[in-house]
Formats: structure tokens, C-alpha cells, sequence
């Protein structure tokens, strides 16, 4: 489905990319696509599936990306008012943070450490 391109970004940051084969988006990457644009832009319930993955979105702070062509406010508000009664999506941030705070956790402790030997 996906094909690997890579490449340097300013001829020196390395940069992996896997777009679409023939330049045609996938079926399921456009159907989420909408359903998640649809439900940013409605008012009311989600399906749980839908919210699950506005909270992946929201956690990993892509909704920039991901909502690019839409009002920055209305998705931030409309992004809080999807996650906040959802358990899943509760799921998911809780585990983004878990996440986050484990790598932080790592590098501190391994920059102590090359510290403490140096």
C-alpha cells in the first residue's frame, strides 16, 4: 500500500516519508480522514471509534496538521468536548502521557549517568 521514500530536509536532516503508491490515498486513510473532519466539524455525539481516534490526534498534538484547513479554535474546543466523556479517549491520553513522561524519565537518567561518569 505505502511505498518508502527518503530523503534530506535543508541537505541535512534525514527524513523518512511512505506516501501512497500511484499518488492515490488509500481507501481507510480517507474514510478516517472524513470521519474525523466530520466529526470536528458537527455538534453532539461520536461513535466511539471516531472519538478514540480524535483523542490520538489531540494527545499527539497532530490536530494541527491533521485539521489544517479548519478554524484552530473551533477544533481545539470541538477536540476537548469529543475527549472529555470518553473513556477510551481517556485511554488514550493517559497512555500518550505515560509515554512521554517514560522517555523523559530515560534521557534524564542517562544524561545524569554520562554526567556523573564524565
Amino acid at each position: 500500500m505505502l511505498t518508502r521514500q527518503q530523503d534530506k530536509v535543508l541537505l541535512v536532516f534525514p527524513r523518512t516519508r511512505y506516501p501512497a503508491p500511484h499518488g492515490v490515498e488509500p481507501v481507510p486513510e480517507t474514510e478516517a480522514r472524513q470521519r474525523l473532519t466530520a466529526a470536528v466539524s458537527a455538534t453532539g455525539p461520536v461513535e466511539p471509534r471516531t472519538a478514540a481516534l480524535c483523542a490520538l490526534v489531540a494527545a499527539t498534538g497532530l490536530d494541527r496538521k491533521v485539521f489544517r484547513s479548519l478554524d484552530r479554535k473551533r477544533v481545539s474546543e470541538r477536540l476537548k468536548e469529543i475527549t472529555a466523556g470518553d473513556w477510551a479517549a481517556t485511554a488514550v491520553k493517559r497512555t500518550i502521557d505515560e509515554i512521554q513522561t517514560a522517555v523523559l524519565v530515560a534521557v534524564l537518567a542517562a544524561s545524569t549517568s554520562s554526567a556523573a561518569t564524565s
